[in-house]
C-alpha cells in the first residue's frame, strides 16, 4: 500500500481549484453573453441583517433567477473587509452570495462603498483627502482581484455620493471626481476588461443645500472631466406618484445633455413603494408601472440597464415606504408586481426593438429577434379599442402577467385589442395551435327576408384555451335554400326557405340551420311539454317547488305549463333575489316587435323578467314593473317590446330566461309564502304595417277585415289594391308557420288600383297572413278561412 504524497495532494487541490476557477469564469461568460438589461437590487451584503441567511439568499436568487432578471445590484462594504490598514479579510457571506449568483447565470454589479474608520470619521463620510483616496482606490483593486477571475466584471463607484447621508458632511462633486480618478485605474489594473460605472445619483430634487440635485452633480462631476473615467454614467430617479411614461424619456434626454450620446447609461435604482400613505401607489399600479417602466428602457438604445429597487419588502411597517418597495413581500411572497415583471423579462426578453407607435396615449413596442416577435401594448391611463398593426397571421394574446388569453388568426394587417393600463402581449406563433372544438355558436336561426346574418364562430384548443378567427379565413357554404353568402361568411336572406349554413376550418366543420320565414306572429311555445326548459332557483325551498304540464287548465290548446313556488321571506335577502327562472335557448324569428305570453295568476302579486341574448353573444335583461301578476281566474297576456331593451342589440335574439320575482309585496320576517303560476302560449308578435309614404296615405293598398265562413258556392277570396309609384311588387299568402302557400301575384304594376281572385280551396281551414311588398312600402294582413265541408265527419 503506497504512503500518501503531501505533493501530490498539494498539486490536486491546486488543479481542483483552477477548475473552479475557470467553471465560474466560464459561467460569467456565458452571462456576459446575456442581455443584462433587467436587474434587481438585492441587500446581501447587508450581513448583519437576520433575513439575509444562507437559506434565504437562495431562496432570493432562485425567484430572481425564474423571473427571467439577469442582472443583481449588491455590495461589499469596505469596513467589513479592511479591519486593520492592508489586511483585507473577506468574510464568507461575500463570496457565498456572488458564486450563488454566477451559478445562476446572473450578472453581478457591485457598489464599492462606503469609506473605512481606519481613514476617515465615519464610514459615511466623504472621501476628501488624497490618503483617504489611496486607501480606497486599494479596497477597489483588492475587490476586483477576487472577484473578477469568477465573472464579476461591472463596478460601481459609491453609492448616491450627492447627499449627505452618504457623503458626509457635505456632498463635494470636485471630491467625488477625484475619487473616480484613482478609482478608476486601479480597477483597470486588474483587467481591461472591467466596467466602471459612476455618479450613482440620488435625485434629491427641491431638497435643501447640502444636497445636490442628482442632475446638477453629474453636471458637475463631468466638468471636472469625470466622463474620463467611467465606462457607464448611472443615475437613480424616484417619481413615485408618476407612471413612468411622465418621466423616463425625459430624465434621460437630460442626462444625454451631460454626457452625450456615446457613454452607455445605466439607471441603478428606480422603484415604487406600495405602502399604505401617499404617494398611494396600489400593488396593481405597481404591477402596471415596473413593466412599462423596463420596456419604455428597451426603446432607449443609449440605456443599458434598469436596476429596481428593489427585490423584497425591507420590513413589516405597511406605512413605511422604505418597507414596501419590493416586488416580494417580507416573508418573500411574491405581489403582482412580481409576476408581471416576469413577464416582461422572459417574453421580451433579449429581443431587439423593431418599431415604437407613441400615440394619443396609446404605446406599441414590437420586439423582434431571428425567431419570434411580439407586440407590448398599453395605455397610460384609461382604455380603448385600438387596431394594432401586425404583420403575423398567427397570433396568442397574453395579459399583463404572461397568461395566454387567446390565439388569434387573422387575414389582415390589424387587430382589435382593448387597451389598458395592463400590459398586453402579442406574440407571433409559427405553427396553429391544436384545435380541440371547432363549432358555429348558434344551432339555428329563424331569419325574415333581407335581413343580415353573421355567424360567430366558437374555437379553441386542447387546453380549451379560444381560438378567435378571422371569418374570411373559414370556409363558407349555404345549401338547401336561398340566400347570399359573402367570402366572411355574411349571410343575407333572399326570401321564405329553409337552408343549412355550413363553416369550415382545417378539416373541421359545423352547422347552422337557417330558417326564413315572412314576418309575422309566430306561436314559440304551447307547452305540451317541458321539453327544453329547466328550472333555476334563487332562495326557494327547492323540495317544494316544481315545473309541469298541467292538463287541467290552458288559454289555448289543452295544457300550459305550471309553476309551484314556496319560500320564507327573510329580509336581510333582497327582494328582487326570490326568484324562479325558467332557462331555455328559444329562437325570435327574425326582428320581432314583441314577445307575449299567457299567465295565470293565483293572486299572489309577482313580477314577470326576460333575458335575451343577441346574435352576437350579448346579454340583455329586462324587468317588466308594469305588469305584476295579481289577479285571479283569469288568464292575462305579459306584453314584451324589443325596442324597450338598452344597447345596441343586433338582431335575431333568442330568449334565454324567463324570470318570476315573487317577493313584490309586504312581507312578514320568517313567514312562508308559497302559490302557483300557470304559463302558455309563448309567442313572438310582428305589427301591421300600415305607414305609407306621405304620398301614398290612404290609397298604397286596401285590404278590408276579411271574415271568410263555409260557403259551398264560393271559395274565392276577392283582393283590390292600389299602386301608387310605378315599380315590382309582390303578394304572397303564407301560413301560420312562415311557410308561403299560394303566389297571389307579382311583377312590375303601372300606378293605379288593382283587383285579383284567389282561389283558396286547395287550403285547410285556419289563420293565414297575405304579406304585400313593393319598392316603397309593406303590409301584412291576417285572414280567416274555414273551408265549408258537406259531409260533416270530415271535419
Amino acid at each position: 500500500m503506497k504512503k500518501n504524497n503531501p505533493k501530490a495532494r498539494y498539486m490536486m487541490k491546486k488543479i481542483l481549484l483552477w477548475m473552479l476557477i475557470f467553471t465560474f469564469v466560464f459561467t460569467a461568460l456565458l452571462s456576459q453573453e446575456k442581455d443584462s438589461f433587467y436587474s434587481i437590487q438585492t441587500h446581501f451584503g447587508q450581513v448583519y441583517r437576520p433575513d439575509m441567511d444562507s437559506t434565504q439568499v437562495i431562496k432570493m436568487l432562485n425567484l430572481v433567477q425564474d423571473a427571467g432578471i439577469t442582472a443583481i445590484r449588491d455590495e461589499i462594504y469596505w469596513s467589513l473587509i479592511e479591519l486593520e490598514p492592508g489586511n483585507f479579510q473577506f468574510p464568507p457571506v461575500f463570496d457565498f452570495y456572488i458564486s450563488e449568483a454566477l451559478k445562476r447565470n446572473l450578472d453581478v454589479l457591485l457598489i464599492l462603498d462606503y469609506n473605512n474608520p481606519l481613514y476617515a470619521p465615519a464610514s459615511n463620510s466623504g472621501v476628501s483627502t488624497d490618503s483617504n483616496r489611496t486607501a480606497f482606490a486599494n479596497y477597489c483593486r483588492q475587490v476586483a482581484a477576487r472577484y473578477f477571475p469568477l465573472g464579476v466584471k461591472n463596478y460601481e463607484i459609491w453609492n448616491e455620493p450627492n447627499i449627505p447621508i452618504f457623503w458626509s458632511p457635505s456632498p463635494n462633486a470636485e471630491d467625488y471626481f477625484k475619487l473616480l480618478e484613482v478609482a478608476y485605474p486601479a480597477l483597470k489594473s486588474v483587467s481591461q476588461e472591467i466596467q466602471v460605472i459612476g455618479c450613482a445619483t440620488s435625485p434629491a430634487e427641491g431638497e435643501p443645500s447640502p444636497y445636490i440635485p442628482g442632475i446638477n452633480f453629474i453636471q458637475q462631476v463631468f466638468d471636472f472631466g469625470g466622463g474620463n473615467y467611467l465606462d457607464a454614467a448611472s443615475f437613480h430617479q424616484y417619481h413615485v406618484n408618476s407612471p413612468p411614461e411622465n418621466y423616463l424619456f425625459t430624465e434621460i434626454s437630460r442626462l444625454q445633455a451631460i454626457v452625450g450620446n456615446e457613454l452607455p447609461i445605466w439607471m441603478t435604482e428606480v422603484g415604487y413603494p406600495t405602502n399604505s400613505g401617499w404617494p398611494y401607489i396600489s400593488l396593481d399600479k405597481q404591477a402596471n408601472y415596473i413593466p412599462r417602466l423596463f420596456l419604455l428602457g428597451k426603446s432607449i438604445i443609449q440605456l443599458k440597464r434598469i436596476s429596481y429597487y428593489d427585490l423584497k419588502n425591507d420590513g413589516i411597517d405597511a406605512t413605511n415606504p422604505e418597507h414596501n418597495f419590493g416586488i416580494l413581500t417580507y416573508d418573500l411572497q411574491p405581489k403582482p408586481a412580481y409576476h408581471s415583471l416576469k413577464a416582461a423579462a422572459n417574453l421580451i426578453g433579449e429581443k431587439s426593438l423593431a418599431r415604437q407607435q407613441i400615440e394619443s396615449g396609446n404605446y406599441i413596442f414590437e420586439f423582434s429577434d431571428e425567431d419570434s416577435g411580439i407586440i407590448a401594448c398599453w395605455r397610460k391611463s384609461g382604455q380603448k379599442q385600438h387596431d394594432v398593426e401586425i404583420s403575423w397571421d398567427k397570433l396568442a394574446i397574453l395579459n399583463r402577467d404572461g397568461n395566454l388569453q387567446y390565439y388569434s388568426l387573422i387575414s389582415g394587417d390589424s387587430v382589435e385589442i382593448q387597451l389598458n393600463e395592463n400590459l398586453t402581449y402579442i406574440k407571433s406563433l409559427n405553427e396553429l395551435p391544436v384545435i380541440g372544438q371547432f363549432s358555429l355558436s348558434l344551432p339555428a336561426i329563424i331569419l325574415f327576408p333581407d335581413q343580415i346574418f353573421a355567424p360567430r364562430i366558437s374555437c379553441s384548443d386542447t387546453a380549451e384555451i379560444p381560438i378567435h378567427i378571422s371569418a374570411d379565413l373559414i370556409n363558407w357554404n349555404y345549401t338547401g335554400g336561398f340566400g347570399n353568402l359573402s367570402t366572411d361568411g355574411k349571410f343575407v336572406a333572399s326570401q321564405t326557405d329553409s337552408g343549412m349554413l355550413i363553416a369550415e376550418f382545417n378539416g373541421i366543420r359545423d352547422t347552422t340551420e337557417v330558417k326564413v320565414v315572412e314576418p309575422a306572429n309566430y306561436q314559440l311555445d304551447d307547452f305540451l311539454t317541458t321539453t327544453g326548459w329547466r328550472t333555476e332557483l334563487a332562495n326557494l325551498d327547492s323540495n317544494l317547488c316544481s315545473f309541469a304540464i298541467c292538463d287541467s287548465i290552458a288559454s289555448t290548446g289543452n295544457t300550459s305549463a305550471e309553476l309551484n313556488y314556496q319560500f320564507t321571506f327573510n329580509p336581510q335577502i333582497p327582494r328582487q333575489d326570490y326568484q324562479f327562472r325558467l332557462k331555455n335557448f328559444v329562437p325570435i324569428p327574425g326582428k320581432s316587435d314583441s314577445l307575449l305570453l299567457d299567465v295565470y295568476g293565483d293572486g299572489s302579486p309577482i313580477l314577470v323578467g326576460y333575458q335575451f341574448q343577441d346574435v352576437e353573444g350579448k346579454i340583455f335583461t329586462k324587468k317588466l314593473y308594469n305588469f305584476p301578476i295579481d289577479w285571479r281566474s283569469r288568464w292575462r297576456t305579459i306584453p314584451f317590446t324589443f325596442g324597450s331593451l338598452r344597447g345596441s342589440v343586433k338582431y335575431p335574439v333568442f330568449l334565454t330566461d324567463i324570470v318570476f320575482y315573487l317577493s313584490v309585496s309586504s312581507m312578514n320576517n320568517g313567514e312562508t309564502y308559497s302559490g302557483k303560476i300557470y304559463i302558455d302560449n309563448l309567442r313572438s308578435s310582428v305589427r301591421e304595417n300600415t305607414k305609407v309614404l306621405e304620398s301614398e296615405k290612404g290609397r298604397s293598398f286596401n285590404l278590408p277585415e276579411l271574415k271568410i265562413f263555409p260557403n259551398p258556392t264560393n271559395s274565392e277570396i276577392k283582393i283590390s289594391y292600389y299602386v301608387s309609384v310605378r315599380g315590382k311588387i309582390s303578394m304572397n299568402l303564407y301560413n301560420l308557420l312562415g311557410q308561403r302557400v299560394l303566389s297571389l301575384s307579382s311583377g312590375n304594376r303601372k300606378s293605379g288600383n288593382y283587383s285579383l281572385r284567389a282561389d283558396l280551396s286547395n287550403l285547410t281551414s285556419g289563420l293565414y297572413f297575405i304579406r304585400y311588398q313593393s319598392s316603397k312600402s309593406q303590409m301584412v294582413k291576417k285572414i280567416l278561412y274555414l273551408k265549408y265541408c258537406r259531409d260533416k265527419s270530415a271535419h
